[in-house]
């Protein structure tokens, strides 16, 4: 891949890890409720769901983090844009659709069906 594509990628993968830090940063802002303070059980059920919302989605957004580091590192590397499955190039239009991935699209494709 031609230096100027791994710098366009870079910039991209950097402004999306800032954007999902700040948010991570942001939601951990969030008070807490407290369920004493709610009035009956369905409003203590409906604060409880909210939570779990937050936590998973929060756990969806650390798992991007990760992986849009583990992509910066395979830029540093020299590996990135390389499928991890059959060594193949991944086609650079997959890459601007999600840049941190690791595969090309067959071998995802074939992930996927299994």
């Amino acid at each position: 891949m031609a230096l100027r594509k791994k710098e366009k990628f870079r910039r991209i993968l950097e402004q999306k890890l800032d954007r999902l830090l700040l948010e991570t940063i942001s939601s951990a802002k969030d008070k807490d409720i407290q369920f004493g303070s709610l009035a009956d059980a369905v409003d203590r059920a409906t604060s409880e769901l909210e939570i779990n919302i937050g936590l998973a989605l929060r756990g969806r957004k650390s798992d991007r983090i990760l992986q849009i580091r583990e992509a910066l590192k395979r830029l540093n590397n020299g590996t990135y844009g390389t499928c991890e499955v059959c060594g193949e190039n991944i086609a650079v239009r997959r890459l601007e659709v999600r840049p941190e991935a690791t595969l090309c699209i067959h071998c995802k494709t074939q992930q996927e069906i299994i």
